[in-house]
Parts: C-alpha cells; structure tokens; sequence
C-alpha cells in the first residue's frame, strides 16, 4: 500500500482558549512587529516549544516521556503535577484561532501526548502562557520589548476585542 503524501504547505488550525488580557498582549506585541496576531501566537507557541527552559519548567508536568532533540527525553513520571494547575484561572476567556504547519502540530502533538492532555488546545495555551510569562521569550518574538510594554497604561480590554467593522453581505 503506498504511503499518501503530506503537503508541507498545509496548515491546522487549534483554537485554545486564553484570558482577554493575555489577548492583549497579544495584539501588543503583534502592533510591534507588524504582525497577525495569530501569526505571533504561532511565532510565541514555536519559540516555546523550542525552549530547553520552557521544556524544563513543563517536565514536572509530564505524565509521559517527550523527546526534546536526538539527545535529550524527559521522562514522565508516576508523581507528575496536573497541567490543569498551571492553565487554569478564573479570569474571562475567548478563542484565539492559530493555523500551524504540519511540522509544528506533530510537535504540539508529541507535547500533548508527553503532558497526558486530551485536548491539543490545552497544550498549546500551556506554552503560549508560558511565552507571555516569559519576557526572553517574548524578546526573540517580538526584540525590543520591554515589560513596561505590558504594564503601561492600558485601555478597557473590552474596547481593544471589539470585532472589526468588515464588510458584511448582510448590511
């Protein structure tokens, strides 16, 4: 039987759920580099991913064994936190859509399958909230920043989700 071709330019798309203010500064550093917000949630999740800090702050999470590179495993363990610990907060919360190439969510994938998660869109926000934590992180995203950046004087979180007026067929 022969093996079906994967297209390299195909994306999937994972829609977590993240708090209103993590949105926000979301679409403060995305007005910084000029960017799609989505486009920096992919950009903040791969850097995170590919953080041997952020891997080791997430190993007490895993409940299975997750490869990091050729040389390095984590290994899970009997005594493992819950993840639900780290991502779980009472605060407002709202889809944020990202589209990620096929090489990034076998990725995400294989890290979901290491913290013992049913839902990919958990593993995700668990390293997207670690890349907004983490002003490092966020400077190889985003050089420049500062956390003043996030501190500053913000506007109502409700005024900056506001949908965009496009163009509706309905109007």
């Amino acid at each position: 039987m022969k093996q079906r071709k994967v297209r390299s330019d195909k994306k999937r798309a994972i829609a977590p759920y993240i708090p209103d203010i993590e949105r926000v500064w979301i679409q403060r550093i995305a007005n910084r580099c000029a960017l799609p917000e989505g486009e920096v949630g992919i950009q903040l999740v791969k850097t995170a991913l590919l953080d041997e800090d952020c891997i080791v702050f997430f190993s007490s999470y895993f409940k299975r064994d997750f490869r990091f590179t050729e040389n390095i495993t984590y290994c899970g363990h009997k005594e493992y936190r819950s993840i639900y610990e780290y991502i779980n907060d009472d605060s407002e919360r709202d889809r944020f859509k990202l589209k990620a190439s096929q090489t990034l969510y076998d990725q995400l994938c294989e890290f979901q399958i290491g913290l013992g998660v049913s839902f990919l869109a958990h593993a995700t926000y668990a390293l997207l909230r670690y890349a907004l934590h983490d002003l490092k992180t966020i400077q190889k995203v985003a050089p420049g920043m500062l956390k003043e950046d996030f501190t500053g004087p913000m506007k109502p979180v409700t005024a900056l989700l506001q949908p965009s007026k496009a163009w509706s067929i309905l109007e």
